[in-house]
């Protein structure tokens, strides 16, 4: 019986592997219905060659996890990363079942049971519940896609992905290895591979370490540059005004000299820095129009504006509200950060400035149509949020308000379009 169930469960997770990482791999990457058959045919057979030849050991957990992984990654190597994280997704979901399913069974659902229906009990408890687990993620792949999404754009290294299913593999053959009832042999690959997965850890959290000091320094250096470009400002504002005096008491060839006395002694001045993962998205073609000096715009965006469930139109003109006040707020000077990324069915968009805090008697009203903090004697001010509120919620979408005395965040949550 367990071999014949053993070849049914190595059947499903050939499927599982292959069909998975080609939903979630780019369009042009996928494979047809034959090469998808021929992968899964692969899967199947590697996965038969490590039993074969590594039977019920240690070593066999390890290379069950890696033999699979590197024939699927062969087949779509044109995009490695989404097969990575999709493959190591359900790598760990399908152990972590069996993990806990194996100890839960063993320690309190074997004894009870007479010996004959032991092996039924294995069948039931164990293998059933891998075969349902792997049943429900090939019929909801929808969820599964989000939650790959959802991973991926929230950067989370693919390394310490692949770390995370290491380990699993050693949880999972930790008893042969305690218990001493593996193939010496095989102990000993174990074992260096532990030493190298320790290893491996402790470096990458070393370069992580190294990288989070690298950041604090140009952080560091970003605070002296804005300190620079305020005093740039000022500088700069003097010199307008005092040329402007010049103009108006028609000194022209005076004005002529301290402007070019001007230019001469700050030719070497740098621009401000934008930051931005995509040029040509709206976020930041709307934040090109930003020019006062002082103002840092920082984008940070990990979701494609294209899928949401709003016209490009009617987003340019929400995003601009917002960052159109945000820069009001800002008096010319600060930080205006903002970032995208996904959430399940979900793609969020938050801007956060380094402005004026918005007090608590306001930002209760501040989506009120008619409501402004300006002189709106004339009834022209007070409607942008309002609209702002009113478009997103009629895409289904959601728009909160948070400020302290550090920092003001809008966050807005629209729903994906359907793939």
């Amino acid at each position: 019986m367990l071999n014949i169930t053993d070849i049914i469960n190595s059947i499903l997770q050939a499927v599982v592997f292959v069909i998975l990482p080609n939903y979630c791999v780019k369009d042009r990457y996928k494979s047809k219905k034959g090469r998808s058959i021929l992968a899964v045919s692969s899967v199947w057979l590697g996965l038969q060659i490590v039993m074969k030849f590594m039977g019920n050991s240690s070593i066999s957990i390890i290379m069950s996890h890696l033999v699979p992984f590197v024939i699927v990654l062969m087949f779509y190597r044109r995009d490695k990363i989404s097969v990575t994280i999709s493959y190591s997704i359900l790598y760990l979901v399908g152990g972590l079942s069996a993990l806990i399913s194996s100890k839960l069974y063993w320690a309190y659902i074997q004894p009870m049971l007479p010996k004959e229906y032991i092996e039924l009990g294995v069948v039931v408890f164990i293998y059933g519940i891998n075969y349902i687990l792997f049943l429900l993620i090939l019929m909801n792949k929808k969820i599964f896609y989000k939650l790959y999404r959802t991973i991926k754009s929230r950067n989370i290294s693919i390394i310490f992905l692949v770390l995370l299913t290491v380990f699993l593999d050693l949880l999972l053959s930790f008893d042969k290895i305690v218990n001493w009832s593996d193939d010496p042999i095989y102990r000993g690959y174990v074992f260096a591979i532990i030493v190298l997965t320790f290893a491996g850890a402790t470096l990458y959290f070393a370069s992580i370490e190294k990288r989070s000091r690298e950041i604090k320094k140009l952080n560091d250096s970003l605070e002296e540059r804005i300190k620079e470009l305020n005093k740039i400002k000022h500088d700069y504002g003097a010199q307008i005004s005092y040329l402007y005096g010049l103009h108006l008491m028609k000194r022209y060839e005076r004005a002529g000299e301290l402007l070019k006395d001007i230019i001469n002694g700050h030719n070497s001045i740098d621009t401000a820095i934008e930051v931005s993962n995509n040029s040509d998205s709206v976020i930041a073609i709307i934040t090109k129009g930003i020019r006062q000096t002082g103002i840092k715009v920082i984008l940070d965006e990990n979701a494609d504006l294209n899928d949401i469930e709003m016209a490009e139109f009617e987003l340019q003109k929400v995003l601009s509200n917002i960052i159109s006040n945000a820069v009001t707020a800002m008096n010319g000077q600060g930080i205006l950060a903002i970032r995208t990324f996904e959430k399940f069915n979900d793609i969020v968009i938050c801007i956060q400035n380094n402005g004026p805090m918005i007090e608590d008697e306001v930002i209760d009203k501040i989506f009120q149509s008619g409501f402004s903090t300006k002189d709106n004697s004339n009834k022209e001010h007070g409607f942008g949020l309002a609209i702002v509120k009113e478009t997103i919620e009629k895409c289904k979408g959601k728009i909160s308000v948070t400020s302290d005395i550090e920092k003001t965040e809008f966050i807005i949550t629209i729903p994906r379009k359907d793939k």
